[in-house]
C-alpha cells in the first residue's frame, strides 16, 4: 500500500535533492501516524520524522518516537545483562550448591569465578549501554552546568 493510495491524501511529491517527502493529507481521513507507520514498513532504512508549522501534539510525538524505541532498546539490552548479574551476584548463595556451585570456585585468593562473571556482565552495561549518560555528563561539566 502507497502513500498516494489512502483516502485523504492529496498530494505527494518528492523534489530534487531527495531529501524530503511532501504531501498533503486530510488529518480527518487518515492520521499522521498511519502515513508514518506505511512509510516505515516501505522503507525500513529510512526514518520518517515529520515536520510541520503548526503546532500539533501528534507531529511531536511521532518526532520522539525514534528516542523512545532507542531507550526501550536500551533498557532491553540492559536487562539482558543486568538479570543473570543479579542471580549470579545476589541469589547464588539461596540458589541450590548443584546450581550456583560453581560462582564459588576460587580463582585466585579473594577471587572467585562468581564475582569474575558480574563483572564480565558490568563492563559492556557500564561501557557501551551507559555511553549516552556519560558523554551527557561530560558536556555538562565542560559548560559548567553539572547537574545530579
Amino acid at each position: 500500500m502507497s502513500v498516494e493510495s489512502l483516502a485523504g491524501v492529496h498530494s505527494v511529491t518528492f523534489p530534487y535533492p531527495h531529501s524530503h517527502l511532501l504531501f498533503t493529507h486530510s488529518p480527518t481521513l487518515v492520521s499522521l501516524r498511519t502515513m508514518v507507520d506505511i512509510l516505515t514498513t516501505a522503507y525500513p532504512h529510512l526514518t520518517f520524522l515529520p515536520t510541520s508549522t503548526q503546532n500539533d501534539s501528534q507531529l511531536a510525538s511521532l518526532q520522539k518516537h525514534k528516542e523512545t524505541q532507542r531507550w526501550k532498546r536500551t533498557f532491553l539490552l540492559s536487562a539482558c545483562f543486568a538479570v543473570p548479574n543479579f542471580i549470579v551476584g545476589m541469589m547464588s548463595m539461596y540458589l541450590p550448591h548443584w546450581l550456583m556451585g560453581w560462582t564459588m570456585w576460587k580463582l585466585f585468593t579473594g577471587i572467585y569465578l562468581g564475582d569474575l562473571v558480574c563483572l564480565c556482565l558490568t563492563i559492556p552495561v557500564q561501557t557501551w549501554l551507559a555511553r549516552r549518560f556519560y558523554q551527557n555528563a561530560w558536556k555538562s561539566l565542560k559548560h559548567g552546568s553539572a547537574t545530579m
